[in-house]
């Protein structure tokens, strides 16, 4: 749903110098859009900002210590940061400076996990016995077993939260990027997939959190539970930032269960 200022709010964008890319977007009247930027640089953007937002260009006369108004909501999407703060106009010169400072140099000792701040590595149990599984091996000339055997050993970073509550889109990184992009969604969607169902499509993996229509690769399930809404403080499992390996339990296609 367009949100009502969103629409009365004029758009300005602001490149940075490296080929007019990324971009800032004044997206509402209170709100930015960032556009085109990698993980590296989504997660400096969100530490610098919910660190030093005090120090961030505002008049303290205007926001006074403790208010409410100090606060700042950043949402990650798919190399994208949307950041909403009631007096956006006076951070925008910062996040343009910030946006045009490379991240620090990430140290070759630094575990992946460690280098964005407070986040997760999550180890996924998962069987893989997915309805897709066959199929998809044979797509990318691999054996079953071989393809679960790549999609267990590949480090996933959470990219973004979205199309359903706890719903996590899942980024490779290592040797093995290429071979997932070369598996594309389905030309029809299934109706239902089930709950657990751990899938790839188009470079990326994801976990179904519910049961729900989709059109991704099943390559297996787990018993995880993605989102737990009784969970007031915390009801998904995942936040962008967090990394995923996954667990093989038992490898087997369906026609050995026929």
């Amino acid at each position: 749903m367009t949100s009502p200022d969103r629409a009365a709010t004029p758009r300005t964008t602001t490149p940075s110098p490296a080929g007019g890319a990324p971009t800032l977007t004044r997206f509402t009247s209170t709100s930015v859009l960032i556009r085109g930027i990698t993980t590296a640089q989504a997660h400096y953007l969100t530490d610098q900002v919910t660190a030093h937002i005090t120090e961030l260009t505002i008049d303290s006369a205007a926001i006074p210590t403790g208010s409410a108004d100090r606060g700042v909501d950043v949402q990650h999407g798919i190399g994208s940061l949307l950041i909403t703060h009631p007096h956006i106009t006076k951070l925008i010169p910062t996040l343009t400076g910030l946006l045009n400072t490379p991240p620090p140099p990430t140290p070759a000792t630094t575990t992946p996990a460690a280098t964005a701040g407070a986040v997760t590595h999550h180890i996924i149990p998962v069987t893989y016995n997915g309805d897709d599984l066959t199929h998809a091996a044979t797509t990318v000339n691999l054996t079953a077993i071989e393809l679960a055997a790549a999609h267990a050993r590949t480090l996933w970073r959470v990219d973004a939260i979205g199309f359903a509550p706890g719903f996590a889109y899942l980024t490779p990184e290592g040797p093995d990027q290429d071979l997932w992009s070369r598996l594309p969604r389905h030309a029809t969607p299934r109706q239902q997939v089930p709950a657990g169902s751990v899938a790839v499509a188009a470079g990326r993996s994801a976990i179904y959190p519910a049961s729900m229509p989709g059109g991704w690769n099943l390559l297996g399930a787990t018993t995880v539970t993605l989102f737990d809404p009784t969970n007031t403080h915390n009801p998904a499992l995942f936040t962008p930032g967090d990394t995923l390996t996954f667990h093989p339990h038992v490898v087997h296609t369906p026609e050995d269960t026929r």
